[in-house]
């Protein structure tokens, strides 16, 4: 079994699959990389990170779209950030910055899928970065 970390030491509840509190009010679940709870800390490097993936039979769909909550700590060390990624079959298709004391909706978070047919891995990290 492997160890607790910041990432996924309250699955269920504040991280993972989640009706988080501070992100849907409508009763929807959504999947929380990080945690829902503002200024809750842990103590991570770079390099660290979080994901969620899946394989999915995407047939004829030309995009794929998420909608994205990304609020940054209050504060960063040095020229740390936080970058949110959407991967299809392990290349990084988009992404975006959370910056310290941000929060940032994105309602399109998406990425073209013409082109490609049948089944492919879709990923979504969160890593903490060096500028």
């Amino acid at each position: 079994m492997p160890s607790f970390n910041a990432f996924n030491k309250e699955f269920g509840a504040e991280q993972g699959r989640c009706a988080p509190d501070h992100f849907s009010s409508d009763g929807t679940y959504a999947f929380v990389l990080g945690h829902d709870e503002p200024l809750t800390f842990a103590r991570v490097r770079v390099g660290d990170l979080m994901s969620v993936h899946q394989t999915a039979d995407i047939g004829t769909t030309k995009i794929l779209k998420a909608r994205v909550r990304c609020r940054g700590p209050e504060y960063m060390p040095g020229d740390t950030k936080w970058r949110l990624s959407l991967y299809v079959d392990g290349v990084e298709k988009t992404h975006r910055i959370c910056t310290p004391e941000t929060l940032m909706d994105y309602v399109s978070f998406a990425v073209n899928l013409s082109g490609l047919s049948g089944t492919h891995s879709i990923a979504f990290v969160l890593k903490l970065m060096e500028s």
